[in-house]
């Protein structure tokens, strides 16, 4: 995976063009050395919703990836619903949405936003592509210095 990522770092726009699996696996190591846990990937073509699990301790986050095919996408509130319902299906109260588009819309984050107010999940981050390719650089800065 260390070969895609230098890639992805060296050519941000080619993360467009990376089949979807490999996406998952590219968000899985990344999150695996950043949040420092366990990563099991679960991702296939009927996946209810949820394509890695991360486990930190006695802590389960539930992570959907979605790898959109060109710039200037919006991700909707649909997709960011739907992983609530997931996360409580699987009986964890903290996901994370990844995306390749360029930002999530008012009313995806507003729907993320109620979810945390109501306690209907305790925690949920949204990635979008510039957030999460600064995680990636972040993360191959700190393997570079140990």
């Amino acid at each position: 995976m260390n070969i895609l990522s230098e890639y992805i770092n060296k050519n941000p726009d080619k993360v467009y063009e990376i089949h979807h699996r490999k996406m998952e696996e590219l968000v899985g190591a990344v999150f695996g050395e950043h949040y420092s846990c366990e990563v099991h990937h679960v991702g296939r073509a009927v996946d209810g919703g949820k394509d890695l699990i991360l486990v930190e301790s006695d802590k389960t986050i539930i992570v959907q990836v979605k790898r959109r095919t060109m710039a200037g996408k919006t991700e909707g509130a649909s997709s960011v619903r739907e992983l609530i319902a997931t996360t409580l299906l699987t009986v964890s109260r903290d996901c994370i949405f990844v995306t390749t588009a360029d930002h999530f819309s008012k009313q995806a984050i507003s729907e993320k936003d109620t979810a945390l107010t109501k306690s209907i999940i305790d925690s949920y981050e949204l990635f979008d592509r510039d957030k999460f390719l600064g995680v990636l650089d972040l993360v191959k800065k700190m393997l570079k210095s140990l």
